[in-house]
């Protein structure tokens, strides 16, 4: 019990949670190795989840300033997507991912080839059919350009990837 209340007392203070944040994003990204689509998508989930809450952080901290540096900056870009991907899991419980070509094994009907790539935004959408908002076109948007059909990996790196260039301008918790 004394654990869990230091736990909530530590989260009032944004300079210590910040750092176990970005150590749960660090931790959720070396785990998604390609080897198991199934520990992939969980390890994805948690980075997602672990990227958007700094992003919220910064936000919370910084304001304005630093949501137009963000979505002024190529790496920034991605963080919106990241949003719309996490939602999707976290309101929809979908599989962010799918087979691209190649052959699983064992062997099941249909036969899937190839490697696992993040979902089209389409079908993120039929999926998750999350409520339309005002910030529902720029999420589609940057996941189309940032998620959609690249390999498991690269957008939560790229989530990642910002939130350094953010400290790196300016942008601390």
């Amino acid at each position: 019990m004394t654990q869990l209340v230091e736990y909530r007392v530590s989260i009032v203070d944004y300079s210590a949670p910040a750092s176990t944040v970005f150590q749960g994003l660090e931790s959720a990204l070396e785990r998604i190795t390609g080897e198991s689509m199934r520990s992939d998508q969980i390890a994805i989930g948690e980075s997602l989840f672990w990227g958007i809450t700094l992003d919220e952080l910064l936000y919370k901290t910084h304001g304005t300033p630093y949501v137009d540096a963000r979505d002024a900056d190529p790496l920034g870009g991605c963080v919106n997507g990241a949003r719309l991907a996490r939602n999707a899991i976290t309101h929809g419980a979908v599989l962010v991912q799918s087979i691209q070509g190649g052959l699983t094994f064992p062997l099941s009907f249909p036969l899937m080839f190839g490697e696992p790539a993040w979902l089209p935004v389409d079908r993120i959408m039929e999926l998750a059919s999350p409520p339309t908002s005002k910030r529902l076109a720029a999420q589609q948007a940057s996941y189309a350009t940032h998620f959609a059909t690249r390999k498991p990996a690269e957008p939560p790196r790229q989530l990642r990837d910002w939130i350094v260039v953010a400290a790196d301008a300016g942008f601390l918790l």
